[in-house]
This record gives C-alpha cells, structure tokens and sequence, in this order.
C-alpha cells in the first residue's frame, strides 16, 4: 500500500505566500473593512457562546480577582500591553511600579531589589533596581557577611 507523504498528498495545504498570493501588496477598502467589522459584530450578537458573551472569562467572569495573581511569591498584574509581559499577559507588579519611577521601562537584566525582603510590599521606597544580577548578588553577599558579623 503507497501512501502520499508530504507535497504529493492531495489533501497537502498549499499556502500561497508573498508574490504567490493574489491579495499580495492589497489592503481591504474602509467600506469592506466596515462590512467585515459589523459581520463580526452581528455573528457575536447571534452565538450566545461566543466569548464575547460569556461571563466565565474576564472581567465579568465569578474568578477575576482584579487582574492580579501571586505567582513564586511574588504579585504578578495582568497588563497584556506590556512590552515584558509573559505569554499569558503578565507581569511582576514590583517592575511596573519601579518603571513608573524610574518613568521608563526597566531593561530585561535589571533586578528590581525588595529593601525589606517583603515581596509583597512594592511601595516605592522599598524598592532598589540593580543593573543586572551580578550587581545584585554583590549586595547580597554584603548584607549577608555584615548580618553575619552583627549576629543576626
């Protein structure tokens, strides 16, 4: 028995992309972008399921807690707009708000430092951002060695 692999199957998907495709080069019209927008719009409306209906997901939905979440012990907020965010729209909220400071992003090697080894206070002046992790162990090993040396 032959079976077709690949390119010689018949059910093969050719995808036409670049110059291949006829609408290469072509955008949609704003009487057609319109049409399609308000055919998106009615099909939503109809289909109770939709997930623009349902209250299971989002805000609307019985588990919001806010947007928030504590992941590793630390508070994540969802901010899917967000440049660093993970896949799922995440991001570390003691970053954000030492981003809101600094009024920049903070670079991906920067470590943002807890001042009173409270993950969950993120208050501005709790906060200290090292340049990157070597920087930050450093430090640690200093509090460490001089917490050792006063007994605590």
């Amino acid at each position: 028995m032959h079976y077709n692999v690949g390119k010689d199957n018949p059910m093969y998907s050719h995808s036409l992309s670049g110059e291949k495709n006829g609408f290469f080069g072509k955008s949609h019209t704003d009487e057609n972008k319109k049409k399609m927008s308000d055919s998106l719009k009615r099909w939503h409306e109809k289909n109770p399921n939709s997930p623009r209906n349902n209250p299971k997901y989002g805000k609307k939905g019985p588990n919001w807690k806010g947007g928030k979440i504590i992941s590793h012990g630390y508070i994540l907020v969802k901010k899917r707009i967000h440049p660093f965010s993970d896949m799922q729209g995440y991001i570390s909220e003691h970053r954000l708000v030492a981003e809101s400071f600094l009024g920049r992003y903070l670079k991906p090697k920067e470590i943002v430092h807890h001042r009173d080894r409270n993950k969950f206070n993120n208050e501005e002046n709790n906060l200290f951002v090292f340049e990157n992790h070597c920087e930050h162990s450093r430090y640690e090993y200093w509090f460490r060695k001089k917490n050792k040396e006063l007994g605590g």
